[in-house]
């Protein structure tokens, strides 16, 4: 029996339609490309980069593999003193298991370096800057704080900026100079232009103040918090939009 030939175009425009990509496979994509972009700096406009005021600072981007081992020791060692003791009082701390965190392949660092230049100069210079290797600046001399992110999906199929540690040095007088919020605010930025819908972190319950500055930032409690009342931390979420 022949095929009538409305039906048979009909079966050709059918069998042509590309295959349903799911939300998880979607997310899941996103994360990828985000995971294989080696400088997260790249992901972080011009503008959110360099930090005016009373300690002007700039950022430069790093994975595990491009970041200089004295920075590394500076990171951990850094989230060893601002946290240890919080830690050792709630779920204890590991110097295994938090320098097995800070190495993971898919941890990224934005870390804001002190600015030592006059202004001119470093505008004269910054067409040198962007030709150069944006992984290779930088000491941990001058590194005065960093946020530790990774580009994951959550369990509701939703690919997350998700940061794991955000650190100021206050031996190098890094607190209460706005290097939290410019972070945060690269970080997220990060996150739109990879693709995330949202910024996720965890807090411990007993660092109200970490939780205030948050939450200042449009953090709001994360429906996965567990609702045990003897859990030491809480997630907070924060859906991105681009600006």
């Amino acid at each position: 029996m022949g095929v009538e030939p409305n039906a048979k175009r009909r079966r050709q425009r059918i069998s042509a339609s590309p295959p349903r990509v799911s939300a998880r496979q979607a997310a899941e994509s996103v994360v990828a490309a985000a995971n294989a972009q080696r400088d997260v700096l790249r992901l972080v406009p011009e503008r959110l980069r360099r930090l005016e005021g009373a300690l002007p600072a700039e950022l430069a981007g790093y994975s595990v593999s491009t970041m200089p081992e004295p920075l590394r020791r500076w990171a951990f060692d850094l989230t060893k003193r601002n946290m240890r003791d919080a830690y050792e009082r709630t779920w204890g701390w590991n110097n295994r298991e938090k320098r097995r965190e800070l190495s993971h392949a898919d941890a990224r660092f934005l870390v804001a370096h002190v600015e030592k230049h006059p202004k001119e100069t470093v505008l004269a210079s910054r067409d040198d800057e962007r030709r150069a290797d944006a992984t290779s600046p930088a000491s941990s001399d001058d590194a005065v704080a960093f946020v530790h992110v990774r580009f994951e999906v959550e369990a509701d199929d939703a690919p997350v900026v998700y940061a794991y540690e955000l650190q100021c040095d206050a031996e190098k007088g890094a607190r209460g100079k706005g290097l939290g919020r410019f972070l945060m605010r690269a970080a997220e930025a990060a996150g739109v232009a990879a693709g995330c819908s949202r910024g996720v972190l965890t807090v411990l319950k007993e660092n109200t103040g970490a939780r205030a500055f948050y939450e200042k930032l449009g953090y709001v409690p994360d429906p996965d918090t567990p609702a045990d009342a003897a859990c030491a931390y809480v997630i907070l979420r924060k859906a991105l939009e681009a600006r």
